[in-house]
């Protein structure tokens, strides 16, 4: 192989590498900020929460800034005409019915997810949120739509829009 070619390659894993060493320094941060006993954002009887109708705020929602692939805000067209609507037929619905929904493969459409499992840029603004006690829920509105962020009790309180399934990427880079 050429030296071109060698030099090509060693850039490519010394890059892998930095990505790597990245990650798990986020990781590590992640881990060491959560505080060593989780607090069940449930309530004091996990169960009953399924029993109870789905409320939802959007008081606390993240809007502000930007993201590396674009804003936080959604449009007023996204929120009328895909959020709403959604939010809308899931007050119609009690937690149980919601957690049971499935997609046409049999993976659950909407459920909580761990906060590491989500991108690193999220993970960091969760940090300067202060919202790292427990696990993060996710609304699945669509093919890559998905609407992310905490439920406390039987109230979803909303934290993001993601439209292009960027908070937790599941496309191959």
């Amino acid at each position: 192989m050429s030296k071109k070619g060698d030099a090509r390659i060693a850039r490519s894993l010394e890059k892998q590498l930095k990505a790597q060493e990245k990650s798990a320094r986020l990781v590590d941060r992640v881990k060491a900020e959560i505080p060593p006993t989780r607090t069940v954002r449930l309530g004091v009887n996990p169960n009953s929460i399924y029993q109870m109708e789905m409320d939802w705020s959007e008081d606390g929602a993240d809007r502000q800034d930007h993201w590396s692939w674009g804003p936080r805000d959604w449009a007023q067209d996204a929120w009328d005409g895909v959020i709403f609507p959604k939010l809308s037929s899931f007050e119609t619905m009690k937690w149980f019915e919601i957690e049971a929904a499935v997609t046409d493969s049999g993976h659950r459409m909407h459920h909580s997810m761990e906060i590491e499992t989500i991108c690193d840029e999220c993970q960091t603004r969760l940090l300067e949120l202060e919202k790292v006690n427990g696990d993060i829920y996710r609304f699945r509105l669509g093919n890559r739509r998905r609407l992310w962020g905490f439920r406390v009790l039987n109230v979803f309180e909303i934290l993001w829009y993601d439209p292009e399934h960027n908070v937790y990427p599941t496309d191959p880079d």
